[in-house]
């Protein structure tokens, strides 16, 4: 049997999803091929010899191919989906879309239907070219097209999720599930506790539509924490790594600090030696290196702003949505005083006790991400941030268990029958309330 993983190229949280799943397959399964599409982010991860006894390629072989998991990446659900091999789609960002979309949901209908009548005439490219023209259309519209294609469809509490699915069709609505956050994180390995060296990696991807002025500024206020703590922790040393053309931008106006180095960013290589030596790494929420921290044992802690890709996300919120024409990026904004000081309280608690603090991590997490600032508008209040917290957290087995009984329900008894478990596993049925109660469903 082999299971397809994709995951959107535009950042590493779907791609480290993809591998979580894959690992925990791996773990339970002996003869099931998973095997991901060669993405920017796959390939970054290979580089970084995660040994989890997966397949990369390019394409898929799809008549090979039992079912494909996707996460936030509809064009190979869309293969997929050409071939009928069962897909499950997992994907949170619903609102951005719902608000964005030029397309009335009517138009989005006819578009999916014409996908059906051409997947059975058998006009494959005639209905690559359709998608492709929603594509070019309206992007929005044709990333929503993976709720309708989709067997399946996940999502995790953002924003106000279940408002927007209501506004789906009913259709698309009675196939999607909302699950809670996977929790990924575990408890650190004592020896990195020990280490004396504090990582901060600003490095990633960007979107065009943040402004240079937002990423300095982002910049500079991960770096005024870092000389914060320099001054409450001076035991550490620390390293400030960048993207090189902030930095160039920004270092004469970065003050210099005994026991600080500011580094644009590494080779992998070089950076891996670095987080050999970490006791704790700091990153926006969503960056890549946060997987590699998780398989190392490293602490991990999530900055009090959002990835470049979040970034975009709020100011589309604000622009469409809530008509402000600002952003809320870094920390010189009153609006996140308080988030400074919550890091603060954080990290005290972190250092005086890391092993108990890291067994409360869902706590933990809730605490890292901060709280933006509620706004109003003429009749409405909105949420302008990326994640609203507190939200329910699941374990990455409890996350895994729910998607593969849903893909068990999709596979033919034929398919089923050629699957072999590790060790036995209680049959249960799931639903989204069962969630924390769930085993996997003996095929």
């Amino acid at each position: 049997m082999k299971v397809v993983i994709s995951a959107q190229d535009y950042g590493f949280c779907p791609t480290s999803y993809a591998f979580l799943i894959a690992r925990e397959v791996k773990a339970l399964f002996n003869n099931v091929t998973f095997s991901l599409i060669d993405t920017g982010s796959v390939r970054i991860f290979n580089q970084n010899n995660l040994d989890l006894g997966l397949t990369i390629e390019s394409k898929s072989d799809w008549a090979a191919v039992d079912c494909l998991i996707s996460f936030y990446e509809p064009e190979q659900l869309f293969e997929a989906w050409l071939h009928k091999i069962p897909t499950l789609y997992y994907c949170n960002l619903l609102s951005l879309w719902l608000e964005n979309t030029r397309l009335p949901m009517n138009q989005i209908s006819e578009y999916i239907l014409g996908l059906y009548v051409l997947r059975e005439a058998k006009e494959y490219d005639a209905a690559r070219d359709m998608l492709n023209s929603l594509k070019d259309k309206d992007v929005f519209a044709f990333q929503l097209a993976g709720y309708f294609l989709a067997d399946k469809v996940f999502c995790r509490p953002d924003w106000e999720i279940t408002k927007d699915i209501a506004r789906l069709p009913k259709s698309v609505q009675e196939k999607t599930q909302v699950l809670g956050i996977p929790m990924i994180l575990p408890a650190p390995k004592a020896d990195h506790i020990r280490k004396n060296e504090i990582v901060f990696q600003l490095s990633g991807g960007t979107s065009p539509e943040v402004s240079a002025q937002d990423k300095e500024a982002y910049i500079r206020g991960c770096y005024t924490l870092l000389l914060a703590m320099k001054q409450e922790y001076p035991q550490y040393r620390y390293l400030f790594c960048a993207n090189a053309t902030q930095l160039n931008a920004l270092n004469p106006a970065l003050p210099s600090a005994e026991g600080v180095e500011i580094k644009p960013t590494m080779e992998q290589a070089e950076f891996q030696h670095h987080l050999a030596d970490a006791s704790a790494l700091f990153v926006p929420p969503g960056l890549g290196t946060t997987y590699e921290a998780i398989h190392m044992g490293i602490p991990l802690f999530y900055l009090p702003s959002h990835h470049p890709f979040q970034m975009d996300n709020i100011n589309r919120l604000e622009k469409n949505r809530l008509k402000m024409g600002k952003s809320n990026i870094g920390f010189d904004h009153p609006e996140q005083a308080g988030s400074f000081e919550r890091l603060q309280n954080c990290l005290r608690a972190y250092f005086a006790n890391p092993h108990l603090f890291m067994a409360e991590v869902n706590a933990f997490m809730q605490n890292m991400v901060p709280n933006w600032a509620q706004t109003k508008s003429d009749n409405h209040q909105a949420l302008v941030e990326a994640y609203q917290f507190p939200q329910p957290f699941i374990s990455s087995k409890k996350f895994f268990q729910v998607i593969m009984n849903q893909l068990f329900a999709l596979l033919s008894p034929q398919q089923l029958s050629s699957i072999k478990f590790f060790r036995p596993a209680r049959a249960a049925t799931v639903s989204t309330e069962q969630v924390e109660q769930t085993e996997i469903a003996q095929p």
